[in-house]
C-alpha cells in the first residue's frame, strides 16, 4: 500500500503557528476505497493524489491546526480491520454500513448519503423494490447495501459485485445487470463521464437508502474525533462544502 500526501500546502501548514482548536500536533491516517469516486472522494489522475469535498475538508482542518493527514490506498473489506486494530486511523462511510459499528466511533454527519436505484430502461409507474422483484443487481464488491440485503439473501436479487463505480456503471452498460444503486451525487457525476456522458440512465424515484456519512474512527481517538467535529460544522457552516461539492461534480 502506498501512502499519498494531501500536497506540499499540507506540509506548510504543519509548521506555520497553530489556528486552531488544539495546540498539540498530531497525525491521521485515512484508508480509502482506491480509487474512490467524485465528488467525496477520488484519486486525480492529473495531480496524482487524492481529490474532492473529503480531500477539501481536511485540507480546511489542517489549514486552521496542527493536524497532518495522510491517506492510505486500501480496499473496503479491510478498512474495518485496519481502523479497528489501530493500524489506521479512520475512514470515511457511515455507521450503518460497518460490520461492528460498536467498535467505532464516528463524527458528525458530513453530509446526508442518499441513494438510488439506477437502470438504462424506464422503471415502471409505482415500481418499488420488494419480494417479487427479480434482477441482476451491479454492486461494489465489499460494500453493505441494508435495504437490499434481504433482497440479495432471499435470491430474487442476484448481486453482480465490481471493484469500482466505473465498473459497475460498464457493467450495467454491457447487459450484465439490470439495475444499480449508487449515491444520487456519484451517479450524477459519473454520468458526465466517458463513456456514460451520452447513455441515458433513468433513476427510480424513491431512494433506497439514506444514511449519514461521516469518519469512522478507532475508538481511542474520542479527542481527535472531537476536534474534526469542530470542523465539520464549521465547514459546513461556511457553505464550503457545499462549493466543493459543485466543484468536484464538475471536475470530470
Amino acid at each position: 500500500m502506498k501512502k499519498l500526501s494531501l500536497g506540499l500546502l499540507w506540509l506548510c501548514s504543519a509548521i506555520l503557528p497553530v489556528k486552531g482548536y488544539s495546540e498539540e500536533s498530531f497525525a491521521l491516517s485515512v484508508v480509502v476505497n482506491s480509487p474512490g469516486t467524485r465528488p467525496h472522494l477520488y484519486f486525480n489522475e492529473v495531480e496524482k493524489k487524492y481529490d474532492g469535498v473529503i480531500p477539501d475538508l481536511l485540507r480546511y482542518v489542517q489549514e486552521n491546526s496542527s493536524v497532518t493527514i495522510d491517506f492510505v490506498d486500501s480496499h473496503r473489506n479491510r478498512n474495518e480491520y485496519f481502523v479497528a486494530t489501530g493500524k489506521f486511523d479512520m475512514f470515511y462511510s457511515s455507521t450503518d454500513w460497518v460490520k461492528q459499528p460498536e467498535a467505532f466511533i464516528s463524527t458528525l454527519p458530513i453530509f446526508q448519503h442518499i441513494s438510488y436505484m439506477y437502470s438504462l430502461e424506464p422503471f415502471p409507474e409505482g415500481f418499488e423494490l420488494n419480494l417479487d422483484t427479480k434482477a441482476n443487481v451491479c454492486a461494489r464488491r465489499g460494500f453493505i447495501y441494508p435495504s437490499l440485503e434481504p433482497l440479495f439473501k432471499r435470491g430474487n436479487l442476484v448481486r453482480i459485485d465490481s471493484n469500482s463505480h466505473h465498473a459497475m456503471l460498464k457493467m450495467l452498460s454491457l447487459g450484465r445487470c439490470q439495475m444499480v444503486e449508487m449515491n444520487a451525487k456519484n451517479a450524477r457525476a459519473m454520468f458526465q463521464d466517458e463513456p456514460f456522458k451520452d447513455q441515458v440512465f433513468y433513476q427510480l424515484d424513491k431512494p433506497t437508502s439514506k444514511v449519514p456519512a461521516s469518519f469512522i474512527m478507532n475508538s481511542n481517538l474520542e479527542a481527535e474525533r472531537d476536534i474534526l467535529n469542530k470542523f465539520i460544522l464549521e465547514f459546513k457552516k461556511k457553505g464550503l462544502y457545499e462549493k466543493s461539492l459543485v466543484k468536484h461534480l464538475g471536475a470530470g
